[in-house]
């Protein structure tokens, strides 16, 4: 058999190189759909990993993540670990912002009455969690940002308050003030707090930014209950989102676009105002990508099966056409059609095989379970062929039309 598939070959090497060439390039083709698959499932984990999701507190519709007065069970829901359904097991680099509105006096004895006291986790003041993103800190002389984290009676105050050549720490006063009670009779309570300014922020609002946990402090001095501004925090793993989803639940509502009131039965609160946004756009986004990617990719390849089975079809008809004084000889000399049929097919086989594995070489023939049905199509397709030409009145009809 393989000294008859040799001569063939010496005989008719066009054909079967076509044959060999092929299968290879459908069986590359197929390989390196899969790999672009494995290539773009890489490129998602790492992005998974690497991409941290964002837990924001939001107004219900998710429109407004500052100035929330959100009351200060949303701050136990982020940093009170005997709380129950509390979040903190979940989250990391918990940021947080609150603020007072003050009467003050700068260094020159000049007063302002419209200032705020922001109390801040992190002097990285830029970003949707704080102002506008214009603020750049400049640190007094052996002042940093650690010291500004470690420090409670610190702050950061407006450079337009100080001369260019200032460069060592000094005072501020300060004085908070806060009305409670109804309308007609509020209650007037007022805290002074004195800070040591340790630097300067480049914005023209009369903000004075200081540590979270010294706002708390002012806050007690007042008898107010602490009230946050903003509050975010990172996901400690991406594939916590579903749990937090349902554990969040019982201190904050789903966002609603249109910002209709939601009836929440966890708290004293009728209508809850505040909800919790999972920040994971991109994440959603890369996701949306990577499905799609990989449903082109598996289209193509149907599509590539389609092609082989045509192909071969085809293939096995071009053989019965140039090979039929060989099939007429070999009827004569008594062969049965199955014989004939089975000689055909091995030869093919051999071809398709061989060409198979050379296109996949560069793939190291993975994945090898698609490689086997791209063969047993091809060979199927191959084998009708060849079932119904040597069933068929073709050869005669041939002979006829030369």
């Amino acid at each position: 058999m393989l000294a008859q598939i040799k001569n063939r070959f010496r005989r008719a090497p066009a054909f079967a190189i076509s044959v060999i060439l092929l299968s290879a390039i459908l069986a590359g083709s197929l390989c390196g759909l899969q790999a672009a698959n494995k290539a773009e499932q890489r490129n998602y984990d790492k992005l998974w990993q690497n991409t941290p999701v964002k837990l924001i507190v939001t107004n219900l519709s998710a429109t407004r993540r500052d100035n929330l007065s959100a009351p200060v069970f949303v701050f136990q829901a982020f940093n009170t670990s005997n709380a129950k359904n509390n979040l903190t097991e979940y989250v990391k680099d918990v940021r947080m912002k609150a603020s007072l509105s003050l009467d003050l006096a700068d260094m020159n004895g000049q007063t302002f009455s419209n200032g705020k006291l922001v109390g801040i986790t992190d002097p990285g003041i830029s970003g949707k969690l704080y102002n506008s993103g214009r603020e750049q800190i400049k640190w007094f002389d052996g002042y940093s940002s650690a010291i500004f984290h470690e420090r409670q009676d610190v702050c950061i105050v407006p450079e337009s308050w100080l001369s260019d050549t200032s460069s060592s720490a000094t005072s501020v006063d300060t004085q908070c003030s806060y009305s409670s009670g109804s309308p007609v009779d509020p209650e007037k309570r007022s805290a002074n707090h004195t800070f040591t300014i340790i630097g300067t922020h480049n914005t023209s609002d009369t903000i004075i930014y200081c540590p979270f946990k010294t706002i708390q402090i002012v806050f007690g001095k007042m008898g107010r209950p602490l009230e946050l501004d903003a509050i975010e925090a990172t996901l400690i793993n991406n594939d916590l989102q579903d749990e937090v989803r349902e554990v969040s639940k019982a201190w904050f509502a789903e966002p609603n676009p249109t910002g209709a009131k939601t009836r929440w039965d966890y708290s004293w609160y009728f209508y809850y105002p505040y909800a919790l946004d999972i920040d994971n756009d991109q994440l959603v986004s890369a996701e949306r990508s990577l499905k799609t990617s990989m449903l082109v990719n598996e289209i193509c390849a149907y599509l590539l099966f389609v092609l082989s089975a045509c192909a071969s079809f085809f293939v096995g008809f071009l053989m019965i056409r140039q090979r039929k004084k060989e099939i007429a000889l070999m009827r004569t000399l008594g062969s049965a059609n199955w014989n004939i049929f089975l000689h055909f097919s091995i030869e093919q086989i051999i071809y398709v095989v061989f060409g198979a594995g050379i296109g996949a070489l560069p793939f190291l023939w993975q994945p090898f379970d698609r490689l086997i049905t791209f063969i047993d199509i091809y060979v199927l397709g191959l084998c009708i062929a060849l079932i119904i030409f040597l069933n068929s009145n073709l050869l005669s009809t041939l002979k006829e039309a030369d």
